[in-house]
């Protein structure tokens, strides 16, 4: 079995709090892999449980900084021959992950959701996941690091210039109630962004345990069926939509 690391970029600030609870209730706590959530502000580079406490700073336009400072520390002290770096709005399924690093057989590899933003492709910050060829590719090349752009714009470009290839990985998107119907269950990450459907993301931790019961009933039966509570939660979100947009 290869060795995946999984790297999740966190903060105390608001969704990210509450998504964190969520995350090591669900996928966490059912993942064949080690995860470790990375924060700045702290005096020392240490580990606490699978909180990793970063020296770069919290601000958001540090998050390059983070990233950088945390795939140091991990080259340094852990053994994985992947990283995949994830945020707090995702639900990463390690069974269906699983079944994808035992498929893969070339060095050099990155992949993510691949975007495009004026003519140029990157890799979407939600989940990535590099080699740890190309992590010493990366730590190599960090002065080469542009901090003044989105932490994934910034990584795909410093890749790109090394003539790295990105492999595209599909992503189950869910942006109100997720009923079974709407997953792919061969697909590992799942990303929640209720601020697409104009609903507040508290609700996104909440409905992290639905994905998770989702997929759960899916290994159990191997099916995929929508129950009527599951219609009628989907048509309430609707609803709460519609009221909550009426009264902004």
């Amino acid at each position: 079995m290869k060795n995946v690391l999984i790297l999740v970029v966190s903060s105390k600030t608001y969704p990210s709090y509450l998504n964190q609870i969520f995350q090591k209730a669900s996928w966490v706590r059912q993942s064949k892999y080690p995860v470790l959530f990375y924060f700045g502000g702290s005096h020392k580079s240490h580990v606490e449980k699978n909180n990793l406490y970063l020296k770069s700073s919290t601000k958001f336009v540090d998050m390059g900084r983070r990233t950088l400072e945390a795939f140091e520390y991990v080259n340094q002290n852990y053994d994985f021959d992947y990283i995949l770096r994830t945020n707090n709005s995702s639900y990463i399924d390690s069974i269906a992950l699983e079944k994808l690093v035992e498929s893969l057989s070339s060095d050099n590899f990155c992949g993510g959701h691949i975007g495009e933003q004026d003519k140029s492709k990157f890799i979407s910050g939600a989940a990535y996941m590099i080699d740890k060829s190309i992590l010493n590719l990366i730590l190599e090349n960090k002065d080469k690091w542009d901090h003044s752009l989105i932490d994934d714009i910034a990584i795909s470009r410093l890749l790109e210039d090394q003539n790295v290839t990105f492999t595209n990985f599909e992503r189950n998107d869910v942006i109100s109630y997720p009923r079974p119907s709407d997953l792919r269950y061969d697909i590992f990450h799942t990303r929640l962004r209720l601020d697409k459907f104009k609903l507040p993301r508290a609700f996104e931790g909440l409905l992290m345990l639905k994905v998770s019961k989702n997929y759960k009933k899916f290994r159990k039966k191997n099916e995929v069926i929508d129950t009527f509570l599951d219609q009628v939660l989907f048509l309430i979100f609707r609803v709460i939509k519609y009221f909550y947009f009426k009264l902004r």
